[in-house]
């Protein structure tokens, strides 16, 4: 692990794997939420906590490594600084919507529709990546996020592949390195969405607060027994050639059991019922759908992409009894 490295929680989702890396990498937590900080000094003790002096002590140095598990995490980064121009050495530090329209400025306008005249969604690609101390990118995964009938799918589904890696690797890392070079990113992780459109992949999301989110990156380990949060904190770059080449040929995608409203008194989620309807069930983790609007976050693997995308219209309060 690097020196001054950090990770900012909130009470949004944390993954076991995600937690588990941070105990055994000795990567420190910092979190302003204290129900959250009891429920971790219970269940983690082994986790290093920190005061806000001395998160403060780590978030200040220009050379410092952060995660953050949400965009809420950025508020907290931002209430230690008092020097504006730690902001422009941490791209990181900004809100996501001064963000976004860092990246629509930088970025060439590519004639792609907008949200409002596009009648028709079509499937997209995500990546999860870093960009290292020199401002290179570093790849960490590559998803196919579906969606059905061009509507907005509510992030349920990712999925992932050998081949849909091997397709998208080299233009994808283009797509990021021009993002890098326009923005001067550093030391900042992050999740991106890209578009297709004439063949060029076009950023229409970069967010650092949904690096891990809902553990779609947790898919990488599923897949290619790859611990994407161990990569980033160690700094390391993925030899994909050989995660490739020792890869299976099956899919394997992450589904989230997204609820579209509180769950009735009375009801909880049938968990056994939900899981059956998996093929190949490889991991599952309950949530509590009074604290998350989903029940539950699934793993899959299959051979038929039919098994997939069936998530996409299925109606999840019906496993509710």
């Amino acid at each position: 692990m690097k020196k001054n490295s950090i990770a900012l929680l909130t009470d949004a989702y944390t993954s076991p794997l995600l937690i588990n890396t941070l105990t055994k990498e000795r990567v420190p937590v910092y979190t302003k939420s204290k129900s959250l900080k009891m429920e971790l000094g219970r269940y983690c003790p082994d986790l290093i906590l920190l005061d806000d002096s001395e998160a403060a002590n780590i978030i200040t140095k220009p050379e410092s490594l952060l995660f953050t598990n949400s965009d809420e995490g950025l508020t907290a980064i931002r209430e230690f600084l008092t020097n504006t121009s730690e902001i422009e050495v941490h791209n990181l530090f900004l809100d996501k919507s001064d963000f976004g329209k860092l990246l629509s400025k930088a970025l060439p306008d590519f004639g792609l529709p907008s949200a409002e005249t596009e009648s028709v969604r079509r499937n997209e690609l995500a990546c999860d990546a870093y960009f290292n101390a020199e401002g290179k990118p570093v790849l960490l995964g590559i998803y196919a996020h579906p969606f059905l009938d061009g509507k907005d799918s509510w992030d349920i589904v990712y999925y992932t592949s050998q081949e849909i890696v091997r397709m998208n690797l080299p233009r994808m890392e283009d797509a990021l390195k021009e993002i890098s070079s326009e923005l001067d990113l550093k030391n900042l992780p992050l999740h991106a969405e890209f578009r297709q459109h004439k063949d060029i992949l076009v950023p229409i999301e970069v967010d650092p607060g949904r690096f891990g989110s809902f553990s779609v990156s947790d898919l990488l380990f599923f897949a290619f027994g790859m611990n994407p949060y161990k990569q980033y904190f160690r700094g390391l770059k993925p030899d994909w050639d050989s995660t490739l080449s020792l890869a299976e040929s099956d899919i394997f995608f992450r589904v989230l059991s997204r609820l579209s409203a509180a769950v009735p008194a009375g009801k909880k989620p049938d968990h056994e019922e939900f899981a059956d309807t998996f093929r190949n069930l490889v991991g599952y983790c309950k949530l509590d759908p009074d604290r998350y609007p989903a029940f539950s976050i699934a793993f899959g693997r299959t051979d038929n992409l039919s098994d997939v995308k069936k998530y996409l219209g299925m109606d999840f309060k019906n496993y509710l009894t």
